[in-house]
């Protein structure tokens, strides 16, 4: 059976993943995750040191940690070694956590012992490691997910921009030709207005001349005959039926 620091690999187990415990306040931070088996090479705890040997990333979170105490300086004294305790857990093919004892139901473990890693140059893993080229691979992919969230905030932003921006001028075309129709409308109705009120005033005109030519009649006595003052009294309301036609077309 398959073993890896010094506990046995589930069945069925397809992938593992370590985390460095630097103990304290600090949050446990992933240095390894990859597959147990590739092409008939059986993953190792060498293979592992290896791939976090050339982590340039994970030696950076080491110098962090020192500096602020969380984890003890090297003996080297010149942070190319670390010591840390790991936590270990199995991932089945489903992507579930393994269940490494029946009893418990324990998925994860924590080594009881510091593991020691030591910091390689950039660049400088074993390119003929197949381990140590799906670990960077997996790296990459990792750090694409950790983006992702930004480049769609980056995306929407863009969208909702150019949309504002449609929107903006399709309002200002809008306007525009909304425009160019109400004003010849306003310009009719003020042409109606003033012809209206231009006729009514002499409506009201004619109807005043013939109300005080009936009252002088009234109150005059004038020599011309009945029939000539009837014939007076029709033209002069013809005309005031004139002037209401107008007004009314």
């Amino acid at each position: 059976m398959k073993t890896l620091y010094g506990v046995m690999v589930p069945d069925g187990a397809r992938l593992v993943e370590v985390r460095a415990v630097p103990g304290g306040s600090a949050r446990p931070r992933t240095i390894f995750r990859g597959p147990l088996e590739d092409c008939g090479q059986v993953l190792t705890e060498d293979g592992i040191a290896d791939a976090v040997s050339a982590d340039s990333k994970f030696w950076d979170w080491v110098g962090a940690q020192v500096r602020q105490r969380r984890i003890p300086t090297d003996q080297s004294g010149d942070g190319t070694v670390v010591r840390l305790k790991l936590s270990v857990t199995f991932i089945n093919q489903d992507a579930s956590p393994a269940i490494i004892d029946d009893v418990t139901g324990t998925t994860s473990f924590v080594t009881a012992e510091p593991w020691e890693f030591y910091k390689g140059t950039p660049g400088n893993g074993d390119p003929m490691n197949p381990m140590y080229l799906i670990h960077q691979f997996s790296q990459l992919i990792i750090e694409q997910q950790k983006d992702l969230p930004n480049q769609m905030a980056r995306m929407l932003k863009d969208v909702v921009e150019t949309g504002k921006v449609a929107i903006q001028t399709s309002a200002a075309e809008s306007a525009k030709i909304l425009q160019a129709t109400i004003d010849p409308l306003k310009s009719q109705l003020t042409l109606i207005e003033k012809s209206h009120s231009h006729e009514s005033t002499r409506a009201d005109k004619a109807s005043d001349a013939v109300m005080r030519m009936l009252m002088a009649e009234s109150k005059e006595k004038d020599p011309i005959s009945e029939p000539e003052k009837l014939i007076g009294f029709l033209t002069a309301l013809l005309a005031l039926a004139e002037k209401g036609k107008k007004v009314l077309n």
